[in-house]
Parts: structure tokens; C-alpha cells; sequence
């Protein structure tokens, strides 16, 4: 029983890490990140329970002038991308492709996603520990 309760609580483990991690990006990019207009170059589609979704490719100059490259895998859109579409980002100077666009930076959506991963989360470790330890209410 306790074999299903771990697998059921992976889920949401991976939930709650992919949250945080893009939730200190965001932090970061807020902190350091520079403003910059890139270009759509191309985009990708990516294939979820039946639903399509499209990540796009940004070119930009940093302040530096070297030339950035990079998909923004953060952004999964049901809409497609316009090629050569201007878009604000914001990015690393340290790591140029860690890089958001700009409305990313103020959405508030994944911080929301986070109470009902950790609820899952918690409850499926409090019945793995149940099962385990034979605790009860």
C-alpha cells in the first residue's frame, strides 16, 4: 500500500520542484536581469494529454553584443508564435539563455500552483509515514 502512496506522492514532488525553480528564476531575472527586445525565431511544438502547446525560439543582442539564441521553455503557449515577433525579455548576464519574457516576470499563476502541490504532497508522505509506522489520527 505504502508502494502506491510513494509513486502517487512522486507527482506532486515534481510539481513543487519545477514551481520553485521557475518561481527563483524569477526572483533572480527581477533582481538582475536585463531588459532587452529579441525576435521570435522559430518555435516548437510540444504534445500534452492531447492538447498542443508552443515554445518558442528568442534571438537577442545582450549588452555585450554577442548573439543569444535560446528557447524559452518556460513559455508553453496554446497559440502559436508569429516569426520575427518583437517580445521583451528579460535575462542572466551571467547565463544569457536563462531568460523570461517580460509578463512572465509579473504572473502570479505559478505561486497559486504551488497550494494544491504541496496539499497533494502532504498528504501522500503523511500516508506513506502512516502506513510505515502504522500511525494513526
Amino acid at each position: 500500500m505504502w508502494l502506491a502512496a510513494l509513486v502517487f506522492a512522486i507527482t506532486p514532488l515534481v510539481w513543487v520542484v519545477f514551481s520553485v525553480r521557475y518561481i527563483l528564476l524569477t526572483w533572480h531575472l527581477r533582481k538582475v536581469g536585463i531588459a532587452v527586445t529579441g525576435q521570435i525565431v522559430q518555435q516548437r511544438e510540444w504534445h500534452n494529454r492531447g492538447n498542443v502547446f508552443f515554445i518558442p525560439t528568442v534571438q537577442f543582442t545582450t549588452q555585450t553584443g554577442e548573439m543569444i539564441e535560446a528557447e524559452n521553455e518556460r513559455e508553453r503557449s496554446p497559440r502559436e508564435f508569429l516569426a520575427q515577433q518583437p517580445v521583451l525579455i528579460y535575462y542572466d548576464p551571467q547565463q544569457p539563455t536563462a531568460l523570461l519574457f517580460a509578463e512572465q516576470l509579473t504572473n502570479k499563476a505559478m505561486y497559486w500552483s504551488l497550494i494544491p502541490a504541496v496539499g497533494l504532497l502532504v498528504i501522500s508522505w503523511w500516508a506513506i509515514a502512516r502506513d510505515l509506522f502504522h500511525l494513526s489520527l
